[in-house]
């Protein structure tokens, strides 16, 4: 199915790959064109992201400079930009990067935090090198979203309450009574498996 971009739309994305470009220290060249296709399969054509970003020119009028760029292509750079966009993702690279060791486990899948008598559903979802996890306290009406990563021996987790942006830090090992986590050094809760 084609996706259709109005003018708005793709003015856009234009400013939000010009601030990434900018923020990597890249111009429109083959680096730009191949990260485009190793996030979304699709090769956008240098000349195509040329003709994309350029501004127009003073007799030009603005609101033709999205016509030259075909639909497909829009749709590339569309979904790219929404990868890239993606704080969480940013998160987990970074971390990853700084503090990161390779694993071959897979800790995907849904828990439960038992804590003072409560039990929270956790979600933990593999995104590359790292893992996504979100955290529903449902009754204090709080989500706390973020990453996890493998560093050494243990996975830490970082994450922030979507609402009011409380930051909150687990470590977690497996054990054979399930994944055991230290919250802030102080707060035991255990990360069970649901059942």
């Amino acid at each position: 199915m084609t996706e259709y971009f109005t003018l708005a739309e793709q003015e856009s994305l234009r400013v939000r790959l010009r601030t990434y470009c900018k923020a990597h220290g890249l111009g429109i060249a083959n680096r730009l064109s191949n990260r485009i296709k190793k996030a979304t399969g699709i090769k956008v054509p240098v000349k195509t992201l040329q003709r994309f970003l350029t501004p127009p020119k003073d007799n030009e009028d603005p609101d033709k400079t999205g016509d030259r760029v075909n639909d497909m292509a829009l749709g590339a750079i569309a979904r790219f930009v929404e990868k890239v966009d993606d704080p969480i993702r940013s998160l987990g690279e970074f971390l990853n990067r700084l503090h990161g060791t390779s694993t071959d486990q897979d800790i995907s899948g849904q828990y439960i935090i038992a804590r003072e008598n409560r039990k929270y559903p956790v979600s933990i979802i593999r995104d590359g090198d790292f893992w996504r996890m979100i955290v529903e306290e449902r009754d204090m009406a709080h989500i706390y979203e973020g990453v996890v990563i493998h560093s050494r021996y243990v996975f830490v987790a970082t994450l922030r309450e979507c609402m009011f942006g409380s930051l909150r830090h687990y470590h977690f090992e497996a054990t054979k009574q399930g994944y055991f986590c230290d919250a802030h050094n102080a707060d035991k809760i255990i990360l069970q498996p649901k059942s």
